[in-house]
């Protein structure tokens, strides 16, 4: 990967921490802090970041924290890098992509192999207005696959 593409998902996850930072006190936002300064220095695990974020929250709200942030994390550096390869002119069309498992829930499952919408994100059936993207709700562990249109 580039390292301005790498630098623009850093900078985003630098700008995004910041926001969810008033929601919790002073002494769990520094040990968190301390979580995400490692994550971003030396990716890890879902297991890991669970893990450590269980120190600070407890298990439960530990999973869903990570596997929410964490699904939202890889979307949002996906969808930088393709920004970046469609800058040179290459059209990539996003297709939402879900575990296909019995935990899929009714909003992702039909989304499942859809493209993205013209004007962004993928609206589920029955729904109208903005299109939602993976991390659609807590816990939600949909990703985006990119295909050259």
């Amino acid at each position: 990967m580039p390292e301005r593409t790498w630098d623009k998902i850093v900078e985003w996850a630098k700008r995004y921490s910041v926001g969810i930072w008033g929601t919790i006190n002073e002494y769990s936002r520094q040990l968190l802090t301390e979580v995400l300064a490692e994550f971003m220095g030396r990716p890890m695990t879902m297991g890991a970041l669970r893990l450590a974020v269980a120190k600070i929250f407890g298990i439960e709200r530990a999973g869903r924290i990570a596997r929410t942030e964490l699904t939202r994390a890889y979307y949002i550096g996906g969808k930088i890098a393709a920004d970046e390869i469609r800058a040179t002119g290459i059209r990539l069309i996003g297709i939402w992509r879900t575990k296909n498992d019995e935990l899929v829930c009714e909003i992702c499952g039909p989304l499942n192999g859809q493209p993205e919408s013209p004007e962004g994100g993928w609206v589920p059936a029955g729904m109208s207005g903005p299109g939602i993207i993976p991390y659609a709700h807590v816990n939600c562990r949909c990703g985006v696959s990119y295909e050259v249109a």
